[in-house]
């Protein structure tokens, strides 16, 4: 049946427990008068979420209302922290699976997961998201992020066969541990976006650990990103990450960014392999804007046997492979580069100094 929500289901401390509908045609749970998360899910291990269609008040038509709003006498405030909706999130319970389960119209993250960290051999710490896995979902037509882990203490969260489609913030978002996102189809939705490790999101088992490590392998994007400005993005703080076998379908956007640019609040991002995609970088569109297929500046990244190419005539506003500073360590070869208004090119980093510390040592501006 039907189910109109004023607040969510909270499930606290869950113990091998399974919430299932009939199936995901005619489950739903409407929250579209109501805020919070369809399932709320706090602490706890083993929990199956099977066949539901969730659906939420706002959609990619409401995508600026539920952004980022600038505010007077303060610097900017997200519009979904007025009023919320979920299909599903998740709070430190151990292991979860979700499957077949459907998220619309919801304003903030669609499917979102955080964890407290596993912590130190010194002060271990057993409870929190050891396996996230996220099978044969969709989330269409939503305001902000279609799935996410907010935090870097949770571990083996796995994106699987899911559709993403008109979401008006990041197909994914990650600070957290060996991710999967793999055999997906992406169209008209954000970045996936793996890093993000500020001070808020990272703690003291990041220099052993590390954090963003992900597998972004074996998806189709399609079409345009209309957030985040490229569909693949690995920064601040994001390290060993593959992106791999993925395939770029008339696209009207950036594709593949490693970027090197950090500031002293932020760890920087490092070690990728770019290798094996096929990037069909044609836009279908009136309009052609300047794109890059692969953007790289941070460190230790090799890029090899891709194919980038534009049908027909050449797309000036097309550059293949750009390398920039800081990065160090590249290795690029065995790419296949046809019908490009530039091929490779790199050059060098810009910003603008504030304050010259010593002969050494300057300051950045923002």
């Amino acid at each position: 049946g039907r189910y109109r929500l004023s607040r969510g289901l909270n499930v606290r401390n869950a113990e091998s427990i399974v919430i299932e509908g009939a199936d995901a045609v005619n489950t739903i749970l409407d929250i579209s008068e109501g805020e919070g998360a369809c399932i709320n899910l706090s602490g706890g291990n083993d929990v199956t979420l099977r066949n539901f269609t969730m659906v939420g008040h706002s959609g990619f038509a409401e995508r600026d209302q539920c952004g980022i709003l600038r505010t007077l006498g303060s610097s900017y405030f997200w519009g979904f922290g007025a009023k919320g909706c979920n299909a599903v999130s998740i709070g430190s319970t151990q292991r979860v699976l979700v499957e077949n389960c459907h998220g619309r119209r919801m304003a903030t993250e669609c499917f979102v997961s955080g964890s407290r960290s596993r912590g130190t051999a010194e002060k271990p710490n057993d409870a929190h998201c050891k396996q996230t896995t996220y099978l044969r979902c969709s989330a269409i037509d939503c305001g902000r992020n279609a799935f996410n882990d907010v935090m870097c203490g949770s571990e083996n969260t796995s994106v699987l066969n899911c559709r993403i489609v008109d979401v008006g913030g990041c197909a994914w978002e990650g600070a957290s541990r060996f991710v999967r996102f793999q055999g997906n189809y992406v169209r008209n939705a954000g970045t996936v976006a793996m890093g993000n490790l500020g001070p808020a999101n990272h703690d003291e088992t990041f220099p052993e650990l590390g954090a963003g490590q992900h597998i972004i392998a074996d998806n189709v994007f399609e079409s345009v990103v209309p957030y985040g400005g490229c569909a693949v993005r690995a920064a601040v703080g994001a390290t060993q990450v593959l992106i791999t076998n993925n395939l770029f379908v008339n696209f009207g956007s950036s594709a593949v960014n490693i970027s090197g640019r950090s500031d002293p609040t932020h760890y920087p991002t490092a070690t990728a392999t770019i290798a094996g995609n096929l990037f069909d970088m044609t836009e279908i569109d009136e309009k052609s804007t300047a794109r890059i297929a692969v953007d790289v500046s941070g460190a230790n990244v090799i890029v090899s046997n891709n194919q980038i190419y534009v049908r027909g005539e050449c797309d000036p506003q097309v550059t293949a492979i750009k390398l920039l500073e800081p990065a160090v360590n590249l290795n690029i070869h065995n790419n296949l580069i046809r019908n490009c208004g530039v091929g490779i090119l790199a050059g060098r980093g810009a910003a603008t100094v504030t304050e010259v510390v010593d002969e050494r040592t300057f300051a950045l501006g923002s």
